[in-house]
């Protein structure tokens, strides 16, 4: 169970709250489509439930754990777990190549097969720096899905890549794939036994 009391989030400097007072609660499984327009507090949402960044006021819950209150070490237990993210912008790590970026967290299984469904079987060792734009955002998605996790947060996933704009997989047992068509700009999806948002 994935829960938000009350969160709020005012930035340092700013008299305006990004988000106030949100009061959100998802079961354990499913899709969720949040849609805004530009600047009304999307990406702040994602990153809060993400913990890349923290709320000034209220409480993240999942499982009944208040995920803001985590030592650092058990917050990247709960990161590596928990969360996978696609992120707008790719954040990969230019200097590295596919697979390391896939497996910056720790190597997986699933990998090769992931490689494969979104056809970056031939490019696994080239460096990130040498993609194109539909790539990277190929290689953001997969290394979000390579841990199978319980939460996967994607923000603005299909903006660079045509082939993502085709049914969005999700994992379930052992990648037997599960598809979702969206489109929608600001999406969170989930496999099974998970949070999923669209």
């Amino acid at each position: 169970m994935l829960i938000l009391k009350n969160i709020s989030k005012q930035y340092h400097g700013s008299k305006n709250y990004t988000l106030k007072n949100i009061n959100l609660k998802f079961a354990n499984k499913g899709l969720v489509s949040i849609l805004g327009p530009s600047g009304c507090g999307k990406s702040t949402l994602l990153n809060i439930i993400s913990s890349i960044d923290t709320p000034s006021a209220g409480k993240l819950l999942i499982d009944n754990i208040n995920i803001n209150k985590l030592s650092p070490r058990t917050l990247n237990y709960y990161h590596g777990k928990f969360i996978g993210f696609v992120y707008q912008n790719y954040n990969l790590l230019n200097y590295m190549n596919v697979v390391d970026n896939i497996e910056l967290i720790n190597k997986s299984k699933h990998t090769k097969s992931i490689l494969d469904y979104l056809h970056l079987s031939d490019k696994k060792f080239c460096s990130v720096k040498n993609l194109s734009g539909g790539e990277k955002q190929r290689v953001s998605i997969a290394r979000a899905l390579v841990n199978n996790p319980r939460i996967l947060l994607c923000d603005e996933p299909t903006g660079a890549s045509c082939l993502v704009v085709k049914p969005f997989l999700l994992f379930k047992n052992n990648l037997k794939f599960r598809f979702f068509t969206f489109f929608n700009i600001f999406n969170i999806i989930a496999p099974k036994n998970s949070f999923v948002f669209v």
